[in-house]
């Protein structure tokens, strides 16, 4: 895995699944195990890393106070960056209440 930048999360997660079958089948030597168990947790970090990345990229539509979309002035949607400190429900709550 030399390349992990090109894997897309989709071929790292299935070749996760791969290897969890494979180490369920008790067929594998101990020296395969711990080789796949090594390629298992960097593909876990590059999944991870992807989904993050992603996260960061997502966008929340800003609404006007009648709920409606607000427009930008070439008629898109407009949009502002995604906080999740900001939109959490956890992270407005009241540790009182």
């Amino acid at each position: 895995m030399s390349n992990d930048v090109t894997i897309t999360f989709e071929s790292a997660y299935s070749r996760l699944e791969e290897i969890l079958e494979l180490m369920n089948t008790g067929k594998i030597s101990l020296e395969d195990s711990l080789g796949l168990y090594e390629e298992a947790d960097r593909l876990i970090v590059l999944c991870n890393t992807k989904l993050n990345q992603a996260e960061k990229k997502i966008e929340m539509l800003i609404k006007n106070r009648d709920s409606d979309l607000s427009f930008t002035e070439a008629g898109t949607p407009q949009t502002q960056d995604f906080s999740p400190n900001v939109y959490s429900t956890l992270a407005n709550r009241d540790p009182l209440s």
